[in-house]
């Protein structure tokens, strides 16, 4: 039988997503949403997410996709993620 993966829970590093601006930086509307770029249910971990406005990108890229969102803005999760973790360590979250 396939056990799922399990999701690795950072609680501080989901509260400093929250702290960041939108990564679009554009048109944003409300609050900052986390934004997990590889689901929990397939293990992803709270150290995958960026910060995407609720109003606007985070529903966004779960209606065009994931691949169409990154060409339409010019981003890059994965270099976002490291940039993320990056400087939450700068900053001591």
């Amino acid at each position: 039988m396939h056990q799922k993966p399990k999701r690795e829970v950072d609680e501080a590093y989901s509260e400093f997503i929250k702290t960041q601006p939108c990564l679009i930086g554009v048109d944003c509307i409300g609050q900052i949403i986390n934004h997990h770029t590889k689901t929990k249910g397939s293990g992803g971990s709270d150290r995958d997410q960026v910060p995407l406005c609720g109003g606007k990108h985070h529903p966004e890229v779960h209606t065009i996709g994931r691949d169409t969102f990154q060409k339409k803005y010019g981003i890059n999760f994965g270099e976002e993620i490291k940039r993320l973790n990056a400087l939450s360590m700068m900053e001591g979250e």
